[in-house]
């Protein structure tokens, strides 16, 4: 009697230990199939999110040109929409009114699918003193180019 016990204890063991050998077997293919599946198709738009052109160089550009005074590049960076309220001359001479920027840093960027937002120290000369200001650079995507959305920030002289 204590035999049988015996061998049907290691019997049920068995099984139960197949069964379980099995779950995961199931487990490990199912999870094998799904990230395959996510691989493959993905979410495009996080993708360009991610593999697309980034903010920071546009708005590198922009200071670097305003720094140097050329302001109709600097205008080249703008969004349509800005374009459409105020000309190139209109921006050069508002430009031209503002405070001398003479140095900037940018800290962060926050990076969307169309939006982003980066973050910038930008160093001014105002009667002759150095003055740093944290500003947020707004851009929004255009024709898979980041494009500033809004540049007006008291800088007046």
């Amino acid at each position: 009697m204590k035999f049988i016990k015996v061998i049907m204890k290691k019997i049920s063991y068995k099984l139960t230990f197949k069964k379980s050998y099995i779950l995961v077997e199931c487990i490990l293919l199912f999870s094998l199939i799904i990230l395959t599946c996510i691989n493959l198709v993905g979410c495009e738009s996080f993708k360009k999110a991610l593999e697309g052109p980034k903010p920071e160089p546009v708005v590198g550009s922009f200071f670097k040109s305003l720094i140097n005074k050329d302001y109709s590049k600097a205008y080249s960076y703008l969004c349509e929409e800005n374009k459409s309220k105020f000309s190139s001359n209109e921006f050069i001479d508002k430009m031209q009114d503002f405070q001398e920027i003479i140095r900037y840093e940018i800290l962060s960027s926050n990076v969307g699918y169309k939006n982003s937002k980066v973050t910038v120290n930008l160093t001014t000369l105002s009667y002759d003193e150095e003055e740093i200001k944290e500003i947020e650079v707004p851009l929004i995507k255009e024709e898979d180019e980041w494009r500033i959305a809004f540049f007006d920030i008291e800088l007046e002289k």
